[in-house]
């Protein structure tokens, strides 16, 4: 378990099955439960969870330099991506929603490029054409390529908008936990982001919109919301541990193998037909996102850890450690600047 917790590339692997899990859940459970209803009740359980899991650990809400701000810019980031995530979801297709979702390796990229100095050469620049056209692709079976029998209302262009929203907002909350490294532990900024998740969707809920509220009494929606929560919540874990572990290209980069389990589940759960474009899209953003980040900190790091599991290699220090002191040395603390 700890080499687990201490793997970089098994949590960003662990993180995209667990969020496609509960991609999926929450698409199939916003059928019969008003999307923000279904936010709020899942993020108590998240809060909850979390709250648990930090007293057990003994974790300050206000992080481990007692400074209440940089817990909670974090949080809010994430909060907020995830509710326009679970908008989208409930107003466009899964495959369509998790697609324009992960665009955000390009966003951690610019942003990267910004802040941190990280290259942004040719292979970003393909990187990012990859991942547009495969976006394209993923959402041209409702909306390109049937243009004559599938009409832009404003629930489409709604869930499209928060599509986008939800990748840009992924992408300024990564960067910040990748600026903010070992200064807040994951499980202090999980439990403000499920907090804040809470707390946004309340008066949407209480509005009506984009229905009323109803009783959640069915066996199975109570089953599926449990499980979409709890896979949520240790996503979330695994996603702020990845970045502290691993360059933040080499987390959200791996992550989009989601959608590889978001094409599975949209055929078992919604007999979603896969089509040529749907694979070809994956495939797009999938490489996309790669070449983004290998045009960033991801090359020398797989490159050192490549050269660390290499029997006939020289001897050097592990990868972790190396890409941490780079860190140290040329990226300034999120928290020195605050």
């Amino acid at each position: 378990m700890r080499f687990f917790w201490n793997s970089g590339v098994l949590l960003a692997i662990g993180m995209a099955f667990l969020f496609s899990l509960d991609s999926a859940l929450t698409a199939r459970v916003s059928k019969t439960v008003p999307l923000f209803e279904y936010a709020v009740a899942s993020g108590i359980i998240k809060w909850a969870a979390t709250l648990v899991i930090n007293a057990i650990s003994k974790e300050s809400l206000c992080g481990r330099k007692q400074d209440l701000r940089l817990v909670m810019l974090p949080g809010v980031l994430y909060g907020s991506f995830l509710i326009c995530l679970y908008g989208s979801l409930g107003l466009i297709p899964l495959v369509d929603s998790v697609g324009l979702f992960y665009m955000n390796p390009v966003v951690c990229a610019i942003l990267g490029r910004i802040f941190f100095k990280d290259p942004f050469g040719p292979p970003s620049i393909l990187g990012l054409a990859l991942v547009v056209a495969g976006v394209l692709l993923l959402n041209g079976s409702s909306f390109l390529f049937q243009l004559g029998d599938v009409v832009w209302d404003a629930r489409k262009i709604v869930g499209v908008t928060l599509g986008v929203c939800s990748a840009l907002g992924a992408g300024v909350a990564f960067t910040v936990i990748r600026g903010l490294r070992n200064s807040v532990s994951p499980g202090v900024i999980s439990t403000w982001a499920f907090t804040f998740q809470t707390l946004l969707a309340i008066p949407p809920m209480l509005l009506g919109f984009p229905g009323r509220a109803v009783i959640i009494d069915d066996p199975a929606t109570i089953a599926f919301t449990l499980i979409a929560a709890l896979s949520s919540c240790f996503g979330g874990f695994f996603a702020c541990r990845a970045c502290q572990l691993i360059p933040a290209g080499l987390s959200t980069s791996i992550e989009t193998t989601l959608l590889i389990w978001g094409l599975l589940w949209s055929f078992l759960f919604f007999d979603h037909a896969i089509t040529w474009q749907d694979i070809l899209g994956v495939v797009f953003i999938i490489v996309g996102a790669f070449s983004v980040g290998m045009d960033g900190p991801m090359k020398s790091f797989l490159m050192d850890w490549f050269s660390s599991i290499n029997p006939w290699a020289s001897k050097q220090k592990p990868a972790k450690e190396k890409f941490t002191e780079a860190a140290d040395e040329g990226e300034p603390l999120l928290a020195e600047t605050l």
